[in-house]
């Protein structure tokens, strides 16, 4: 990654290092405390790195639907439309609603069996949970504080905790405090 910045003349950029694996959501949530320490404002655009889109224009014009939708406190996520009843993907259910290129989130799935993700693919509703957001960094951990605290609680340590070294900010190791899972 500091390879690659330094290829397209990214200066100064901020990586974290997460000393053991944990789930997504301490590590979504240490890059927006990390955020806020920058800025107050800040909004994070979340991506996962084994992703391939084939359509970039159409991915630049969800991104600048979802920064809009941001600027109001929400956050979002971008669904993909399902091409077969997969079973290696959540789901979201989605409002028939349109508003402004957006609509309502009503139910998440997390990968179901395949007699439910073929309902889902006939329901025309749901989407493949892509796992990309965009958010107001506040506006996630404000969330995340009402919903899962103790998650905030042990980043917010490991976060302030942390050590510089070159290009890498290093979050301390927290084994001793077990993170919650929250199902959303």
């Amino acid at each position: 990654m500091a390879e690659q910045c330094q290829q397209i003349d990214i200066k100064n950029p901020t990586i974290l290092l997460e000393p053991i694996g944990r789930n997504t959501a301490p590590a979504i949530a240490a890059a927006a405390l990390q955020s806020l320490k920058d800025s107050e404002d800040s909004t994070l655009l979340v991506l996962s790195a084994d992703h391939v889109i084939q359509d970039v224009d159409a991915f630049h014009k969800a991104i600048n639907i979802a920064s809009q939708q941001t600027q109001s406190g929400k956050l979002a996520t971008f669904g993909i439309v399902p091409t077969d009843a997969n079973t290696g993907y959540g789901y979201i259910k989605s409002s028939k609603e349109n508003s402004n290129g957006t609509h309502k989130v009503e139910e998440f799935v997390e990968k179901p069996d395949l007699k439910t993700a073929e309902f889902y693919l006939e329901q025309g509703s749901y989407l493949w949970n892509s796992g990309m957001f965009m958010f107001q960094a506040r506006s996630f951990i404000d969330e995340l504080t009402t919903h899962a605290p103790s998650i905030v609680t042990s980043v917010n340590n490991a976060v302030n905790n942390a050590t510089q070294d070159l290009d890498f900010i290093r979050l301390e190791n927290q084994t001793n405090e077990p993170l919650e899972i929250i199902e959303v």
